[in-house]
């Protein structure tokens, strides 16, 4: 009975241990940063590598079909554009650079929890364009003026934009840079 037990134990630790690095390795791997130097990484770009199958495992897992490449762009940034951490008890700008894409939108939510929900977004249609057509969206935890991104205070922040589609307007990165401007 001992031997039977003790060989139940390995049998359920190593398909715990497998499903735990599965997981681990779906959420982590095959993310890449779009351009050099820019803080908006995406797992789009890694479906055609080595990581792909950890990349479609990250859509299938949360029930979506993994995104074709060039049909629709994911990105999400942790860091600013001096690569440090986004933190809610600071203010970021985030602000377009060049041409935006047809459609985009960007969007805030806290992070460590995969059922984090969005706490606000500002799309095209809802984003007031600065005089010289530019995009300047302020994330902040205290209200501000214009495009406001309303962030839970006292957390880690993590900003998504979504774009469709690329091609002659705006490129394969996220227009957008991030920029803190105090704490």
């Amino acid at each position: 009975m001992r031997n039977y037990t003790s060989g139940f134990l390995y049998v359920a630790g190593g398909i715990l241990v497998g499903a735990i690095t599965a997981y681990v390795a779906a959420n982590n791997a095959g993310q890449e940063a779009l351009a050099e130097g820019s803080p908006w990484k995406s797992r789009v770009a890694a479906l055609d590598k080595a990581a792909g199958i950890y990349v479609q495992d990250y859509y299938l897992m949360a029930g979506r079909l993994p995104l074709a490449p060039g049909q629709f762009l994911e990105a999400s940034a942790a860091e600013d554009s001096d690569g440090n951490t986004l933190s809610a008890s600071c203010s970021y700008d985030v602000i377009s650079a060049g041409s935006l894409p047809q459609w985009w939108s960007v969007a805030a939510t806290a992070s460590g929890s995969a059922s984090s929900k969005i706490q606000t977004v500002i799309d095209e249609n809802t984003a007031v364009r600065e005089a010289d057509g530019s995009v300047r969206i302020v994330v902040s935890a205290v209200p501000q003026p214009g495009n406001w991104l309303k962030i839970a205070s006292g957390r880690a922040v993590i900003l998504h934009y979504a774009a469709v589609p690329f091609g002659s307007r705006g490129g394969r990165a996220p227009p957008f840079s991030i920029r803190r401007v105090g704490c």
